[in-house]
């Protein structure tokens, strides 16, 4: 799963209509909205607060990360 599809996926359970509102119901500052988006790279602190926000179980949010494609640089 790329980054994008994770942030869909987050605001599709938030029912947030915009990356901006996504980040104002998961209390992080916009620009890391836009990097998970963009490089998908999803930190301890990213985790648990993707977990707070949604319920969703640590090791179904690593799942989901870990489906991810590498970056290419």
């Amino acid at each position: 799963m790329s980054g994008s599809s994770l942030v869909d996926k987050l605001r599709a359970r938030l029912n947030a209509k915009s990356d901006a509102e996504l980040s104002r119901i998961m209390e992080v500052d916009p620009p890391v909205i836009s990097k998970l988006r963009g490089a998908g790279v999803v930190g301890p602190t990213m985790l648990i607060r993707i977990h707070e926000c949604t319920d969703w179980p640590i090791k179904q949010i690593r799942d989901l990360v870990a489906e991810q494609p590498e970056p290419h640089q």
